[in-house]
């Protein structure tokens, strides 16, 4: 029987952690046609038997091997090869829950969309505790048909998690093969992404699931990202601001939504640019806070409220800057945390 869904998952030296997280895809998957596609990306540490093992247990655990090349190369050689209609992508020390699976196909079957967003949750491994993930936050289940920018403002709850990360989604496998960027952009390339991938869809299911565990622990990637510092926020802004400038290179249909409102990518560059410069002047939270205040309160007067939420839309990706402000600012006095 053929997938319906490929879950891909990139790994490297990933020994320590890769079981808890097979462990948890296979309990989800249970019987359903699903197929895993482990993409072992040069480990030196063991990762590839571990890999065997899943598969000859079971051989819908599908083990591939490739040279580095980052995680990114390995989702895109992954998408090349995954056979199901949709795919997702999970990290290799994160975890899915024991009923995602059941309640993702319960939404393909009833809505057919293009991606499926569901909820996902932090675990420290520091402290044993679970955080808040703030870009799933909403609390109610949603289907919007339509193209992303025509979505009303009240929608925001659950349209910003469409612009942020490659997982906690379920996309149609031919919509993400359409990804022009992926990967040129290093560690901020799944942001990128899923921008990418949201101009293009048409229907959007967004369920209460929660359905990824993303686990924070020293040395990890999702730890660097809430440790971040101003530096790699200026690297962050400095992506979006390029791609902003790109976006004649993406498929004809994104090109179309994008010209609709062609002040957006005016404002995005203008936007960028600002936070840029002033990250570089070390300001305050509160000095940062009222000077893009300033820059959003001149842009819609100039623009009217008409449109002022396509602005919002896509500019959610990076609006996380204040909280990465003031953990910057702890830490340069010793007292940063995870939060």
């Amino acid at each position: 029987m053929k997938p319906t869904i490929s879950i891909i998952i990139t790994c490297y030296n990933s020994a320590r952690y890769l079981g808890r997280c097979l462990d948890s895809v296979s309990v989800s998957i249970a019987s359903y046609p699903v197929e895993v596609l482990l993409i072992d990306d040069g480990s030196t540490d063991g990762t590839d038997g571990i890999m065997e093992k899943y598969h000859d247990s079971d051989s819908r655990f599908l083990v591939y091997r490739k040279s580095n090349g980052g995680y990114c190369s390995g989702i895109r050689y992954g998408l090349e090869r995954a056979s199901g209609e949709y795919v997702m992508m999970l990290g290799s020390d994160d975890e899915i829950s024991d009923g995602l699976i059941e309640d993702l196909f319960r939404q393909i079957l009833s809505d057919d969309p293009d991606i499926v967003v569901f909820r996902s949750v932090l675990y420290s491994e520091a402290t044993s505790q679970l955080i808040h993930d703030r870009w799933t936050s909403f609390e109610r289940p949603i289907t919007l048909t339509g193209a992303v920018y025509d979505f009303d403002a009240k929608y925001s709850e659950w349209t910003k998690t469409l612009f942020k990360r490659d997982t906690s989604k379920l996309f149609k496998t031919s919509l993400a093969r359409r990804a022009h960027y992926y990967g040129r952009y290093g560690i901020y390339s799944d942001d990128v992404f899923a921008v990418e991938i949201a101009l293009q869809g048409n229907k959007f299911a967004f369920i209460t699931t929660v359905g990824y565990i993303i686990h924070v622990r020293p040395g990890s990637l999702s730890y660097s990202t809430y440790q971040s510092k101003s530096p790699q926020f200026t690297d962050q802004m400095m992506v979006l601001s390029e791609f902003l400038k790109s976006c004649n290179q993406l498929p004809k249909i994104a090109r179309k939504r994008i010209a609709r409102a062609p002040n957006l990518i005016r404002f995005g560059e203008a936007w960028c640019g600002h936070a840029i410069c002033l990250m570089k002047e070390r300001p305050s939270e509160k000095e940062l806070k009222q000077s893009l205040m300033k820059l959003w309160q001149e842009s819609r007067r100039k623009v009217g409220f008409r449109v002022s939420w396509k602005y919002r839309v896509i500019l959610s990706w990076p609006t996380f800057f204040i909280p990465l402000v003031a953990r910057h600012n702890k830490s340069k006095s010793g007292n940063s945390t995870i939060s």
